[in-house]
């Protein structure tokens, strides 16, 4: 679930005790719990395949502006075919706005949104 220079994989909630605590202020709290929204969503979408999670969110900055995260659809997602449910995931507009972080999605052979 994470990526910097080194990998890691690990549940959300291994994920929610390493990094979502209290520092300084409720900065981390309120980025996890737009983390753990998409996440929620992505499930429900039934389109998610891995989230993939870094940025200053994962370092020791105390009050990180948001988080960098790829998500990743499944092979055979189109653009014109999602529901309004997965829209809000693949859309790089909506998913910006929704959850406050930068996103980078990977489907087959091309991204299905774009890089902000």
């Amino acid at each position: 679930m994470i990526f910097d220079q080194d990998s890691y994989t690990t549940s959300w909630e291994e994920f929610r005790l390493c990094f979502c605590r209290f520092v300084r202020s409720d900065r981390r709290l309120q980025l996890c719990q737009q983390l753990g929204q998409l996440i929620e969503d992505g499930r429900a979408s039934g389109i998610v395949t891995r989230v993939l999670v870094g940025g200053s969110i994962i370092r020791s900055v105390a009050e990180p502006n948001d988080f960098d995260c790829i998500v990743v659809l499944q092979a055979e997602t189109t653009y014109d075919s999602l529901r309004p449910n997965q829209l809000q995931i693949a859309d790089a507009r909506l998913a910006r706005e929704r959850y406050k972080a930068i996103f980078l999605w990977r489907g087959k052979e091309s991204s299905v949104g774009d890089v902000y």
